[in-house]
């Protein structure tokens, strides 16, 4: 897929650099709202990391995911180790993995690639991939988590 002229049409309104669990949270909820969304992501259909989260902070659609509970945890930081007294999960990465690609199935493109530069030009960012492909978009949004490969949020 390789766009350049300024007048070409938009290949998504967003894109998002980064598969994960912030972006395919983030692509869900565009889809809910019909705007076409491309995901530049190299190792698309797993997590590596584990993750946890407090109950509170958890949606309800995500709940399914949950492998594991505990009714408080410790916390260690630069002042010590602290209890915290707040229901804790540790999420089943293969599980949430499915239940944040479900919505985007067959709604959101996927690119196995990585972006290499975006540019500005006239509203438009040009995304340019790693493999080569160029793309038009109206906004890229950076969910390649805490390495923020694009350098912005």
């Amino acid at each position: 897929m390789t766009r350049t002229s300024t007048t070409s049409p938009l290949d998504a309104d967003v894109l998002l650099a980064g598969g994960g669990p912030a972006g395919l949270r983030l692509a869900s909820e565009l889809v809910k709202r019909a705007i076409r969304v491309a995901i530049v992501e190299p190792d698309p259909g797993r997590f590596e990391a584990s993750f946890g989260i407090f109950d509170h902070d958890l949606p309800e659609d995500l709940r399914g995911a949950v492998a594991a509970e505990w009714p408080a945890v410790r916390v260690l930081d630069d002042t010590g180790e602290r209890r915290v007294a707040l229901p804790y999960a540790r999420l089943d990465s293969a599980r949430l993995h499915n239940l944040l690609t479900s919505p985007c199935a067959g709604a959101c493109t996927w690119l196995r690639s990585r972006v290499a530069r975006v540019v500005e030009r006239d509203g438009v960012s040009v995304v340019h991939l790693d493999d080569g492909a160029v793309l038009r978009v109206r906004r890229v949004v950076d969910c390649t988590g805490h390495t923020r490969a694009l350098g912005r949020p």
